[in-house]
């Protein structure tokens, strides 16, 4: 129980201690604040990538500082890429570093900026506006889908008059060999009825000169 206390005292006093680092980093300027954030994207790639001496030389040249940047969530937030970083982990497979976050963001814009521009030229998408990008490229795939939607309807009714076209050119052949079939047997019939009659014929005759040569 008392270790327990102890460790949640330490916590406390760490979490203090952030914050007091948090505020004191949020008061400096810009260029304090570019410089720490990039420091600490180096670390914590270089720390995912096992880079451990290359580090250690990192931190020998660029020492660490009361201002040093400890916490990714205030690089996150200083970088405005707070919801990259939610969506980097929400995602399936969500990246380790926030360096790689951003990188995958940027990476991911400039394919949208060249899939609008070649679909939609004048369309151009601002790219200081985040949101803005996102509802053009995200407006401009929904319009292809649609049209796409279209497009393959209008093949579906083709493919179906076509179908249905040749369902009725089937059905007349059915119906014209059947005939044919039908007039055929009804000629064959005939002709052998002819030649049964016209062999009967030539018996009677045979059989009266029989007669006639007897008397």
């Amino acid at each position: 129980m008392a270790d327990a206390a102890a460790k949640q005292k330490e916590e406390k006093k760490k979490r203090a201690a952030a914050a007091r680092d948090n505020t004191k980093i949020l008061a400096a300027g810009a260029e304090v604040q570019r410089d720490e954030a990039s420091k600490a994207l180096l670390r914590e790639f270089m720390h995912s990538k096992k880079l451990t001496s290359t580090l250690a030389t990192f931190d020998a040249e660029q020492p660490r500082g009361e201002l040093t940047i400890q916490s990714r969530a205030l690089v996150a937030q200083i970088l405005a890429a707070e919801e990259w970083a939610k969506a980097n982990k929400a995602s399936a497979a969500p990246l380790r570093t926030l360096l790689e976050v951003v990188c995958s963001h940027r990476l991911q814009k400039t394919e949208a900026q060249k899939e609008l521009t070649t679909s939609n030229p004048s369309e151009a998408l601002d790219d200081s506006d985040d949101e803005g990008y996102l509802a053009s490229a995200l407006r401009s795939r929904v319009e292809r889908r649609d049209v796409l939607r279209e497009e393959i309807e209008k093949k579906r009714e083709e493919l179906e008059k076509t179908a249905k076209k040749v369902e009725t050119l089937t059905a007349k052949r059915d119906k014209k060999e059947k005939a044919f079939k039908k007039a055929s047997k009804g000629s064959k019939k005939k002709d052998k009825d002819a030649k049964e009659k016209g062999g009967n014929t030539s018996d009677d005759g045979g059989g009266a000169k029989k007669k006639k040569k007897k008397k």
